[in-house]
């Protein structure tokens, strides 16, 4: 992935992440390589207030990202199918969309 990528990911306007996978099932690494992103130290001490919580189930369960933001949108990665960069891709897009709002006062 291309490193501006990483470098941009920020939980400002991000109330709490949960992730729910399976460790045992392939399909949960790239949700443990998204997790493995938005945890550093350096991206967490963008927002020390955002809560994160991990579902780890042994049922063959789906794995997901479910992102709250704090003006109660939800961003919803049912990640079996996709990659870590194309989830740190999306959420870097949202993410941005709310600065810019932020910084020209819209929503």
């Amino acid at each position: 992935m291309a490193k501006r990528a990483f470098e941009q990911v920020s939980l400002q306007f991000v109330k709490q992440i949960r992730l729910q996978f399976c460790p045992w099932e392939k399909s949960a690494k790239e949700t443990r390589s998204f997790f493995s992103i938005i945890a550093t130290n350096k991206v967490r001490e963008t927002n020390p207030n955002c809560k994160f919580k991990t579902e780890v189930k042994h049922d063959g369960s789906t794995p997901q990202v479910l992102i709250e933001f704090d003006d109660g949108k939800k961003l919803l990665f049912k990640s079996e199918h996709l990659m870590c960069k194309e989830m740190v891709q999306k959420f870097t897009a949202i993410q941005q969309q709310k600065v810019a709002g932020a910084v020209n006062g819209g929503p």
